[in-house]
């Protein structure tokens, strides 16, 4: 690549960053100074990931934006982040080697006590204290206050951060299946539905690291992949040989179908459970998640298997057993001519397998 347009590259992408972080700040400065950004379930997040998921739920509740508008732009924001990781690809070791050549030229102009307090500067910051005196935070490292003048500045000032690695993202792909199964007075049934909308969201270690050990929201304790599961009620379609239609009604008018068309699901723990097998699969999780039916939302644990597929796609697996009651629906009770009520039991058997596939930017080489 001539140098002209690496050097044209790099201001761009410099001057697009300095735009954009100080649109960030300006909007966000009054409540983030004092606040650690954190992913979804608590998870502590990279700043670019933070800056994503902070921004995403400023902008839902200052424009109270639709859980479908909120998985549209979260999805738009994920595919810029992926075309701007590709967009610094060429300029990136170019970049880093000017860097490197600046700092060896500071530390040149340095005494040997300069020196060492100038690499300790260059480590990254550690956790921030509440200083006694002051109430202010401090940073434990530097002690220093948080909002006092940045010491790094050879990095932050006169070069563009390399973006991070953007986040592992799997969207719902066709040949989901999810069954419920129950019993009756007078036989067992069974209905299926082929749609599970939603998607799966984690450090980009998933990508790379078979044994999980480096994806910190599957192994330490308050942070969690996000992850949010839809099914349409509708899609849900009684098995039984005849009166199948009639049966779907009655299911429908008992989940109160019209006010609550989609079972939801969003996920809020999820840790490893056993060993994790040299090829990375199948791996068995222990979860907690917010599950909602019939508009009654309660939390239920669940013990799901994730399956590492061709072409960067992944399967999870679970069976869960329910009560109908939990989520104030009554058990129906049916009147067929020439029959007496059918009684519907109250447990309900849920199984389902959910298929995702990565972005076509995670699965390109």
């Amino acid at each position: 690549m001539k140098p002209w347009k690496v050097i044209a590259a790099a201001l761009v992408i410099f001057l697009a960053g300095m735009a954009s972080g100080a649109f960030a700040a300006h909007l966000y400065r009054a409540k983030t100074r004092h606040t650690a950004h954190t992913g979804p379930g608590g998870m502590p997040a990279t700043p670019p990931l933070a800056q994503r998921y902070d921004f995403l739920r400023r902008l839902g509740e200052r424009l109270n934006l639709s859980q479908a508008q909120r998985e549209h732009i979260d999805g738009l924001i994920g595919e810029s982040q992926n075309r701007m990781r590709d967009l610094w690809k060429p300029v990136e070791s170019p970049a880093r080697e000017e860097l490197r050549r600046l700092r060896k030229a500071i530390e040149a102009e340095l005494t040997p006590d300069q020196r060492r307090r100038y690499e300790t500067l260059q480590k990254p910051r550690t956790n921030r204290v509440a200083d006694p005196a002051s109430g202010r935070r401090r940073d434990a490292r530097a002690d220093r206050p948080v909002d006092g003048p940045a010491t790094n500045w050879p990095a932050t000032a006169l070069t563009p951060a390399a973006p991070a690695a953007p986040a592992a993202r799997y969207t719902a792909k066709p040949g989901c299946v999810v069954t419920i199964d129950g019993t009756s007075t007078i036989h067992d049934w069974t209905t299926k539905g082929q749609i599970i909308g939603g998607f799966f969201e984690l450090e980009p270690e998933f990508l790379t690291d078979k044994s999980l050990k480096s994806v910190k929201s599957l192994n330490t304790a308050g942070t969690a992949p996000k992850a949010e599961v839809k099914i349409p009620v509708k899609s849900l379609k009684s098995q039984t040989l005849v009166g199948a239609s009639k049966m779907d009604e009655i299911m429908q008018e008992a989940m109160r179908m019209k006010e609550n068309p989609d079972i939801k699901y969003v996920l809020k723990e999820m840790k490893i459970k056993g060993d994790v097998p040299a090829s990375g699969s199948p791996v068995k999780f222990d979860t907690k998640g917010e599950l909602a039916i019939s508009g009654v939302t309660n939390t239920i644990d669940m013990e799901v298997t994730l399956q590492r597929l061709a072409d960067d796609k992944i399967k999870f697996s679970a069976t869960k057993q329910l009560k109908m009651t939990d989520y104030k629906i009554t058990p129906p009770t049916p009147k067929i001519p020439g029959m007496s009520f059918i009684k519907t039991g109250d447990d309900v058997t849920v199984k389902f397998e959910w298929l995702l596939a990565g972005s076509e930017s995670q699965a390109s080489p």
